[in-house]
């Protein structure tokens, strides 16, 4: 930071107080600042808050950074926040890697072919790839099954290892 003698300019004073306060909340400014932050994640934010009762109750409710700090005491919790945020961005990977496999399957094209020189039956065609990207997904999902972010998405990904299986 620039130093000048106090008084000598009060324009830069004024900066390296704003400064100042901004880099000591930057943990708490990152935590917050998550796009994977959710109402669900909000809601626990301000429940670890004694002053912020009324915004977890109705999340439709604006408010500054400085009313957190002031009337909601999150220096507090920050850790517990830092905590909250990195479950909503594990939250949102496994979300993200699981509409990749959703998509994936959406778009899957099967190769059909007669059976021997019959008219009314049919078999899958070459399966190799098909197999392959099978046990590709399979291996994914259970992967997200033992993470420690699938806590609150767990029925979502469950059922895409049931519909893998059934596959």
């Amino acid at each position: 930071m620039i130093t000048m003698k106090k008084g000598e300019d009060e324009v830069l004073d004024e900066l390296n107080k704003e400064v100042s306060y901004v880099v000591g909340h930057l943990k708490l400014i990152v935590a917050l600042g998550q796009k994977a932050m959710e109402k669900r994640h909000w809601k626990k934010v301000f429940d670890l808050t004694e002053g912020m009762s009324s915004i977890s109750t109705n999340l439709e409710q604006t408010c500054t950074f400085d009313q957190l700090i002031k009337d909601g005491g999150l220096e507090a919790h920050v850790e517990e926040i830092e905590d909250i945020s990195g479950m909503a961005q594990g939250e949102m990977a496994i979300r993200t890697q699981m509409q990749q496999v959703a998509a994936m399957w959406e778009d899957m094209l099967f190769t059909i072919t007669p059976y021997r020189d019959s008219k009314d039956r049919f078999i899958l065609g070459d399966i190799e790839d098909l197999m392959t990207q099978l046990e590709d997904d399979q291996m994914q999902v259970s992967t997200m099954m033992g993470s420690k972010f699938v806590a609150e998405i767990r029925d979502m990904v469950e059922e895409w290892e049931k519909k893998l299986g059934y596959i």
